[in-house]
């Protein structure tokens, strides 16, 4: 099972992020293990480029999926991978680490080694229609290093990071059992609730989960489940008003909406039907159980 994991950042990360973005022109982002970005860094205007590239020539799936792959190369590497983008710009990411253990990454973009724009970009720009000084002046306004500079500056991005990961600067929250159950529970939200097999999935006994779940929230592993289920099934509702009620209860692991039903109104005293017309007053009766 995929653990989530939350990292809380010191308001001061960013200011020590921010100052040395704006001390060389570049821009540092923070990603998560999953390559979902945590903190971004100050955006300077220079990074029209990207943006510009993104909309004329639509690099913006190239560019994630490149990140992607960088983020993972770096961590099997275990160090500070250097590379030139689709948009012929350099750019940086290393492992973020703390006890052993990859918390996320660290990128550093986007920055010149080329004196000038590359040839077969510029090509593909201006056979797309696009005006070439447009594309040649976003680029020269990236930073230029020289061999020398560059190797100081990642040499303090390498420092930079390591510093804020070690210190107090960074928190990192591990999930509890109960909340490890929860996650469980909402991943795999069209399957049987089965406290064998979620009990598994988080390593503990089945005595274990049932008793943790029963001293948080007074309830059984199954009235737990079935209610995340029913909050999902009106998740659901609300965010597509026009989803059958049939098709709602399946993707919440009820084939049977007779059953399903029969459920909802246990759980919530009235019927789905009910409910859906309940969705614009919001006046819903028998809020029985909430939990986050």
């Amino acid at each position: 099972m995929q653990e989530t994991q939350q990292i809380f950042f010191d308001p001061e990360v960013k200011q020590l992020i921010d100052s040395f973005s704006y001390c060389f022109g570049v821009k540092i982002t923070l990603y998560s293990p999953l390559v979902e970005e945590w903190l971004v860094g100050a955006f300077l205007k220079s990074s029209d480029y990207c943006t510009l590239l993104q909309k004329g020539l639509h690099y913006r799936p190239r560019c994630l999926a490149q990140d992607k792959l960088m983020c993972e190369r770096c961590k099997r590497l275990g160090k500070l991978t250097v590379y030139r983008c689709h948009g012929g710009l350099n750019e940086a990411v290393m492992p973020i680490e703390r006890d052993g253990m990859t918390i996320g990454y660290a990128m550093l973009g986007q920055f010149r080694t080329l004196e000038h724009a590359p040839a077969q970009l510029l090509g593909e720009w201006t056979s797309s229609g696009l005006e070439e000084k447009d594309f040649i002046s976003a680029y020269m306004a990236r930073p230029y290093f020289e061999e020398e500079t560059l190797s100081r500056m990642l040499h303090l991005f390498t420092m930079l990071i390591n510093f804020v990961s070690s210190s107090s600067y960074v928190k990192l929250w591990q999930p509890q059992l109960v909340e490890k159950v929860i996650q469980y529970l909402d991943e795999h939200m069209q399957e049987p609730s089965n406290l064998t097999v979620v009990a598994r999935a988080v390593d503990r006994s089945e005595s274990a989960v049932s008793h943790a779940i029963k001293q948080k929230f007074g309830v059984s592993f199954k009235q737990l489940a079935t209610v995340r289920k029913i909050q999902r099934f009106e998740s659901l509702l609300n965010k597509n008003p026009l989803l059958q009620i049939n098709e709602a209860s399946l993707l919440v692991g009820f084939p049977d909406q007779l059953y399903f039903s029969r459920v909802y109104r246990k759980f919530r005293n009235c019927t789905p039907s009910q409910y859906i017309k309940t969705l614009h007053s919001k006046e819903l009766n028998g809020e029985l159980l909430s939990f986050g």
